[in-house]
């Protein structure tokens, strides 16, 4: 069974699966500033993304399953905080899930669906190819560590390689997912800010769709495999319990 404790900020941790795991580091512990400092953006911008493309990162197609899977995810994270199993939520949830899948969205980049791609979930542009999606992650990411450890050369980049889903098969099982907690294949999206807290760190919080729930998106890529670089991942040591993807 696994033990689970529960954080300060409401994070649950949960014990690690056999295997070797590793955590996306924060743009505070990679640069020593947040993602809005380190872009120099307009003091305005509080809060960016705190992305990281996996090495071989590249666009696959959103298909009516694997959009139904995120919308699944999405729905599943609602219930579990208390919002009612009705159309008004649907309603809402589609909506966050709109706002998700955007083009200036991190996941979708240019391939959401106001740049004309299909949205399956809302109705809209259906006649058009799908939407698709990065290989990609965010800060606090909890990634399954392939090969013992192994160091490879990705165009001149250390990196680890990492497990992902094949956005090419169907998507897995609903069942599997925790709403709760990250999977070596579903992250939490963090939002890199400004805010320094006593420790002299940043404030890393959920990204802003679900309304400050866990925001959940599948580690997904084109194959089972992919790669992180070394400086961006933190081995954790063997039984870590899976740790929150938040600095709060």
């Amino acid at each position: 069974m696994h033990s689970i404790q529960v954080m300060s900020d409401g994070y649950l941790l949960v014990d690690a699966p056999e295997g070797l795991f590793g955590r996306v580091k924060h743009d505070y512990e990679i640069y020593g500033v947040s993602r809005p400092e380190r872009n120099n953006d307009p003091l305005w911008i509080k809060g960016l993304p705190e992305t990281h493309k996996l090495q071989n990162s590249t666009f696959m197609p959103l298909t009516r399953a694997w959009q139904e899977y995120l919308f699944g995810m999405f729905k599943k994270v609602a219930l579990a905080n208390g919002l009612s199993d009705s159309s008004a939520t649907d309603i809402w949830l589609k909506n966050e899930f709109r706002v998700a899948t955007r083009g200036n969205a991190f996941w979708t980049n240019n391939h959401g669906n106001n740049n004309g791609f299909a949205d399956y979930i809302n109705g809209t542009n259906i006649n058009s190819k799908p939407m698709a999606s990065e290989t990609i992650v965010t800060g606090g990411a909890y990634l399954e560590v392939l090969d013992n450890g192994k160091v490879y050369n990705i165009r001149g980049v250390a990196c680890y390689a990492v497990r992902t889903l094949d956005g090419n098969q169907s998507p897995p099982s609903l069942d599997d997912f925790n709403p709760f907690f990250q999977s070596p294949v579903t992250f939490f999206a963090t939002t890199s800010r400004r805010e320094k807290l006593a420790d002299g760190t940043r404030l890393v919080e959920e990204l802003g769709p679900l309304d400050g729930m866990n925001c959940p998106f599948p580690v997904m890529g084109n194959g089972t495999v992919n790669y992180i670089p070394v400086d961006v991942l933190q081995l954790l040591p063997a039984g870590s319990p899976v740790p929150s993807p938040y600095n709060k």
